[in-house]
């Protein structure tokens, strides 16, 4: 990572801490679609392999931005 000027303000870190809370409880939800088929009952087997992979897709995207804000608050305490 490039070198970071000056250290981030307290509002800044603040809310880089309620992103990534934010981004935990996404994965929960998501996690809880994923593993429940009773919520897509309603859709045929073709629409719901689709919504299993974009659901997969999320999580995977949600756990990287949330490791990448984790990654960001802890660089900045070095």
């Amino acid at each position: 990572m490039g070198k970071i000027s000056k250290p981030l303000s307290k509002q800044f870190k603040d809310q880089l801490l309620k992103l990534r809370q934010e981004e935990e409880v996404d994965l929960y939800v998501l996690g809880l679609h994923y593993q429940n088929d009773g919520d897509l009952n309603y859709f045929p087997i073709e629409d719901r392999r689709r919504i299993k992979a974009i659901l997969h897709v999320l999580v995977h995207d949600t756990k990287r931005h949330a490791e990448l804000l984790k990654r960001i608050a802890e660089y900045n305490e070095k």
